[in-house]
C-alpha cells in the first residue's frame, strides 16, 4: 500500500461514532446516572444555578384597596468556570500489525484490527477518567484542574456550605426508625426540591454495610421469608456495577468494598439523594467543544468525546482522542455523611 492508499483508507476516521461502548470495568456513578449532562459551545461553562424560592403564606388584603403581597421570585446565579480538557494519542506503526498478517488476514485487515484495539482503549480510558472525576467531585467535593485559569475548585469553599452529618446505630432494635430520621433530615435539606427525590443512595464502606445487613431487624425479615423481606422493602443482595447493594425501602446501601475511586472513612458513607428531574439536579457534568482538531471545531456542536486519525508523510497513522469535562456539585449541603455509632 502506498502512502496515498493509506491516507485514503485510514485518514479522518471517526473513532467514536462507530465504536460500540465498552461495558468493561466498574463505573458506579455513571451507571447510577447521578450527574445530569450538559454542554457548552465555548471552553467556559456558564451554568444558570436557579435557586427556587420557598412557598409563602399570603396575607389577606383589602378587597378594594391597593395593598398586596410581594412575590418571592426564584433567583438565578450564573456560575462560570473553564472546562478541563483531556487529550490522548496513539500510533499505529508496522511493528504493531505486521505480526498479525496471515493467509486470512491481509495488511488492511491487520491495520484495521490494531486501530480498533486502540480505539477501544481510548473509550476505556475516557470512561475511567470520567468516573474518577465524578467521584472526586462527589466524595471530595472538588475538581482538580491545574491547566485552567481558575485552577482547582473546592465546592465547599465556592458555596460556603458543607454536607450534613448523621450517626447510625446499627445495633438498635429498629433500624427503620433511624432510616426514617435520616430521610427526614435529607428532606429538610432539600427543601422545595424534596418532591424530585425518590431514593437515597448510601455509598458506604464494608463495615457500615455489614452492620446494616446483620442488624437483628433485617435478619428477622430474612429468616421469616425472603418474600416477606421483599414486601417490607428489604432486598439482600443485589449487584450493581460489580458492587453489592441492599435496599431498605427507598434507601439503597452500596458496599464500596474499599475501592479507592470512592474514598470514604472507616464505618462511614455518603448519602446522595437521587433526583428524578434533571432540571433540579444539583450534580451536573458539562462537556465542551473540540479544541485540538480544526475540522471538528468549525463543524460546531458538542460531543462527549471526539476521536480521529491522521496519516503523516511516512504513512504512520496517528490516533487522537479528546474530551472535556467539568463536574459540578451545586448543593454540597444536600449530601449527608453517615457514620456508624
Amino acid at each position: 500500500m502506498s502512502v496515498k492508499d493509506i491516507r485514503k483508507e485510514f485518514e479522518g476516521l471517526d473513532l467514536v461514532g462507530k465504536l460500540e461502548e465498552t461495558k468493561e470495568g466498574n463505573y458506579l456513578i455513571q451507571d447510577l446516572g447521578l450527574f445530569s449532562r450538559g454542554t457548552s459551545s465555548v471552553p467556559n461553562a456558564r451554568v444558570a444555578d436557579i435557586t427556587a424560592a420557598e412557598e409563602s403564606k399570603l396575607e389577606s388584603v383589602s378587597r378594594y384597596g391597593t395593598d398586596t403581597n410581594h412575590m418571592k421570585a426564584a433567583s438565578a446565579v450564573f456560575r462560570d468556570a473553564e472546562i478541563p480538557v483531556f487529550h490522548e494519542t496513539g500510533m499505529v506503526r508496522p511493528a504493531d500489525w505486521q505480526g498479525l498478517i496471515s493467509p486470512t488476514t491481509n495488511q488492511s485487515m491487520a491495520i484495521t484490527e490494531v486501530i480498533l484495539q486502540r480505539a477501544t482503549q481510548f473509550e476505556r480510558d475516557y470512561r475511567r477518567t470520567v468516573e474518577t472525576s465524578l467521584a472526586e467531585a462527589l466524595f471530595e467535593r472538588k475538581v482538580t484542574a491545574p491547566h485552567t485559569d481558575d485552577g482547582d475548585i473546592s465546592f465547599d469553599a465556592a458555596f460556603g456550605v458543607s454536607p450534613g452529618s448523621f450517626t447510625l446505630d446499627a445495633s438498635a432494635d429498629s433500624l427503620y426508625q433511624q432510616l426514617a430520621k435520616l430521610r427526614r433530615q435529607v428532606a429538610q435539606a432539600l427543601g422545595g426540591a424534596r418532591n424530585y427525590s425518590d431514593r437515597l443512595y448510601v455509598m458506604c464502606d464494608s463495615g457500615l454495610y455489614d452492620a446494616i445487613a446483620t442488624n437483628k431487624e433485617i435478619q428477622a425479615f430474612i429468616l421469616h421469608s425472603v418474600q416477606q423481606a421483599q414486601i417490607s422493602g428489604a432486598v439482600i443482595p443485589n449487584a450493581l456495577s460489580g458492587f453489592n447493594t441492599m435496599s431498605l425501602g427507598p434507601v439503597t446501601f452500596i458496599d464500596l468494598a474499599g475501592d479507592p475511586t470512592y474514598p470514604v472513612e472507616e464505618n462511614s458513607g455518603l448519602v446522595v439523594p437521587r433526583m428524578t428531574n434533571p432540571d433540579v439536579s444539583f450534580m451536573r457534568r458539562i462537556a465542551g467543544p473540540c479544541s485540538r482538531n480544526q475540522s471538528l471545531a468549525v463543524k460546531g456542536g458538542v460531543k462527549d468525546r471526539y476521536g480521529w486519525t491522521s496519516v503523516d508523510d511516512d504513512g504512520m497513522i496517528k490516533m487522537q482522542s479528546e474530551f472535556s469535562l467539568l463536574p459540578l456539585l451545586l448543593r454540597p449541603q444536600w449530601l449527608t455523611t453517615i457514620t456508624l455509632k
